[in-house]
């Protein structure tokens, strides 16, 4: 994608746009923001299992471990974000109860047509950066800070590596989980088939054991934990080229 055809004043209309489309559909992530409180539970039930680490070691693998539950719950809000994004709508079947997902192409068609020197760079770029704020919002705001207090209470964490955490969590497990969560759900939800939702199913699979195997390296050699973060930015940058390859070429109707 050529990022010198983005217009900085299109761009800034669009992300207004996209975030007025999300709000209108605000039950929805209410509804995922009740899910987010019930796996922030067991979140706070494993952080407390933390009082029983002795070494920074174990400390720093802990935090780690902590980061696959801040994966999970940024995954469950912002599946939705792009699903609304890309076009996922819900169809009843006819003479049945059962509803089937669809693609609906039709906002993004308005968009092209109705919005004066669009290009389809700036609608991709406008949809990943409205999707990274709600995503750090939900990293950070969320899921890191309130922990990073509650860290406080613990006797044997010192303040070093309580505010490593907030480093380790707001910035650089965020960048790492957004790499893994936000291209691969819009490549995925870009052409709904369901050809897409095994592969989506088998990558989830593929993601679930690499932190099982990275976090069993770190029991090791703790330092392992920092080779997820390239390994994050190959995964993120290969969906983000797909999908930007498919959404470029595509005919939308």
């Amino acid at each position: 994608m050529e990022f010198r055809k983005i217009n900085k004043q299109i761009f800034t209309k669009l992300y207004r746009y996209y975030w007025q489309k999300i709000l209108r559909k605000w039950w929805t992530l209410a509804f995922y923001l009740v899910l987010v409180l019930i796996v922030g539970g067991l979140n706070f039930y494993l952080i407390n299992l933390m009082e029983q680490c002795e070494t920074w070691q174990q400390i720093l693998t802990g935090f780690f471990l902590l980061s696959v539950f801040q994966l999970l719950i940024t995954y469950l809000v912002t599946s939705p974000v792009v699903g609304e994004l890309v076009g996922q709508k819900f169809e009843a079947v006819a003479g049945s109860f059962l509803r089937q997902m669809k693609k609906d192409s039709t906002d993004d068609l308005k968009v092209l047509v109705f919005t004066p020197k669009v290009n389809r760079e700036t609608m991709i770029l406008a949809k990943f950066a409205l999707t990274f704020t709600i995503f750090w919002v939900v990293s950070f705001l969320v899921i890191a800070l309130p922990v990073f207090c509650y860290l406080f209470t613990f006797s044997n964490l010192s303040l070093l590596l309580n505010f490593l955490f907030l480093l380790l969590s707001g910035t650089i497990w965020a960048i790492q989980n957004f790499l893994l969560v936000v291209p691969s759900s819009f490549y995925f939800a870009g052409n709904y088939s369901f050809a897409r939702v095994l592969l989506s199913t088998l990558y989830l699979i593929f993601v679930s054991v690499s932190f099982v195997l990275f976090w069993f390296l770190c029991r090791y050699f703790v330092f392992a934990m920092f080779l997820f973060l390239p390994f994050s930015f190959l995964v993120g940058w290969s969906f983000w080229s797909l999908y930007c390859s498919e959404f470029l070429k595509k005919d939308i109707n």
